[in-house]
């Protein structure tokens, strides 16, 4: 006898026949005695796998039949195997009054399947690309569809398809440019899911999207502007359809259930409808009348305060690698962005910036969101700030984070660690319609030629004209060589040895003269976002900061 049951049982086939005297109605009665007749006599034979692929797909008639087989074989040496992925089966879903049963019985048992770790990855690429695979792409499929088996086939198929892939010492690999696109089997998949949910629940998935993949009730109720009964209504069927879950162990706080999920909602959003939506869920710090925008990703883990015009929340919603480059760190800390004078959403003061300006704006925004004790992420220009605040603020900085930066940011007064003075005079001096020419000039490094010249320039485009030169004479006119010494809390400073902006050198004087700092010259930094290598070392660093219990 086949270890498959062959579907032409007499019996069977006599239950499914029509009834010509019934308006076609299926009579479970006579369906049910002849599936269990049918598996309880091939059970005798040998022991039975059933396998019911898709459950949350079945309808009513089809969970009753399996209900029934259940309870009527309990003693035969069948073993039943249901399948269901279990972010789409809610509370009020249908399958869930049959599961609810199922649990009571001892012979029930409920296994929840986790996604496949890197190796797991790695072995089914291989298997799809008939060689072994590279521990990079690897690694970078694994971290992009958490393991999911059909997001990982998905987005190997996407990457065939469009000529990413080659090969690298008998090993599949790919030139992965730091992100993928959201493969269209995968999107039509989340767009079916989306589809099921109200206009509203979709509108309000929108505004979270824009936040991140993980985001705050406050904030979404401020953007909103939903009463929080119905905004908590909207959130619970997002919750039950399996687009979004609570966070563990953070009241308030959601994240979409798949990084893709979230990544095929920002993507259908509009650049003008992104930018709208996330000035929106901004919060705002007040420093003497001056309005300064900011907002605090993830929900876990250390407040990392990132300094500096290069690092503020205007260009996030318009560029999707730096939109999953803050979503990575997110994973390991809770990162504040927020503006500069006049760049992006906050308000531009005619009496322009400073470092002194800027340090107050600082203790404005912390002051804002509460933190007494925090980690600084200054890259490039923020580094100075980073600096200076850390040196007179020993009771608040508990970490520094110091990439691609130097200590004074314009070469000159024998210091030649920093960037040509005749390029930000003339970048000064731009109008509005030469400053994305001014921009691209002063950017066509290796660090910044993958991926961040847009973010630079969409934060550039925002400076009012008025606010404009005072904002790049306060910027580079930062000098904190003398307070190197006075930095008493530990660093990591990472720099690419290929900055042509920044020269290495300024890596090595940072090195030489904080007193407690590690140094890291790789070209895992060179590329933005950042290769996993970078990711890594920020990571350890962040926790070894914190395990010190200084946070």
């Amino acid at each position: 006898m086949s270890e498959r049951i062959l579907l032409k049982h007499r019996d069977l086939a006599a239950a499914l026949a029509p009834d010509p005297g019934k308006s076609g109605e299926t009579d479970l009665a006579p369906l049910s005695a002849a599936v269990t007749s049918l598996l309880d006599s091939q059970s005798q034979y040998q022991p039975i796998v059933l396998v019911v692929d898709d459950l949350h797909h079945a309808d009513e008639e089809t969970r009753s039949l399996l209900r029934h087989t259940l309870y009527s074989l309990q003693k035969s040496p069948l073993l039943v195997v249901g399948t269901y992925p279990e972010d789409e089966v809610g509370r009020t879903h249908p399958l869930n009054e049959l599961l609810v049963d199922l649990r009571q019985e001892a012979s029930v048992t409920s296994v929840a399947l986790g996604g496949l770790n890197e190796d797991e990855v790695a072995r089914l690429i291989a298997a799809l690309a008939g060689r072994e695979c590279d521990v990079e792409l690897g690694r970078a499929i694994h971290r992009h569809t958490e393991g999911n088996p059909l997001f990982v086939e998905e987005v190997y198929n996407y990457l065939s398809e469009t000529g990413a892939l080659h090969e690298r010492n008998g090993r599949v690999a790919a030139d992965l440019r730091g992100v993928f696109d959201v493969p269209e089997g995968v999107r039509d998949l989340i767009g079916r899911r989306l589809s099921q949910l109200s206009d509203d629940c979709n509108s309000l998935l929108n505004i979270a999207a824009v936040t991140g993949r993980e985001f705050g009730l406050d904030a979404l109720e401020r953007a909103s502007d939903l009463p929080i009964d119905r905004l908590l209504d909207l959130l619970e069927e997002a919750d039950n359809a399996g687009i979004i879950r609570e966070v563990p162990d953070a009241v308030g706080r959601y994240e979409f259930t798949h990084s893709l999920t979230f990544d095929t909602i920002y993507d259908e959003l509009t650049s003008t409808r992104r930018v709208r939506l996330h000035g929106q869920t901004l919060q705002y710090a007040d420093n003497d009348g001056v309005k300064l925008a900011y907002e605090v990703l993830g929900a876990t883990g250390p407040y990392v305060v990132a300094v500096g015009v290069s690092n503020c929340p205007a260009g996030r919603p318009l560029d999707r690698g730096i939109a999953e480059h803050w979503d990575r760190v997110a994973q390991i800390c809770r990162p504040v962005l927020y503006d500069g004078r006049g760049v992006g959403f906050s308000s531009a003061p005619d009496r322009g910036y400073s470092l002194f300006t800027a340090v107050t704006d600082l203790e404005a925004v912390l002051t804002a969101i509460g933190a007494q004790r925090v980690i600084l992420w200054g890259a490039t220009d923020g580094g100075p700030l980073a600096i200076q605040y850390a040196a007179g603020h020993p009771e608040v900085v508990a970490g520094l984070l110091l990439l691609g930066t130097t200590p004074k940011l314009v070469s000159g007064d024998g210091f030649e660690f920093g960037v040509n003075p005749a390029v930000i005079q003339s970048f000064a001096t731009m109008g509005s319609t030469d400053r994305d020419r001014a921009t691209a000039t002063a950017l066509q490094t290796r660090a910044a030629s993958r991926g961040s010249q847009t973010y630079v320039l969409e934060i550039m485009r925002r400076v009012p004209e008025h606010a404009w030169s005072r904002l790049i004479s306060g910027i580079f006119g930062a000098d904190v060589r003398a307070q190197l010494a006075e930095v008493r809390a530990p660093a990591l400073i990472v720099h690419d040895p290929a900055n042509d902006y920044i020269p290495v050198e300024a890596a090595y004087l940072l090195h030489e003269e904080i007193l407690d700092s590690e140094l890291e010259v790789t070209d895992e930094y060179a590329p933005f976002p950042l290769r996993e290598g970078g990711y890594r070392r920020i990571a350890a660093f962040i926790d070894k900061v914190a395990r010190g219990g200084v946070l």
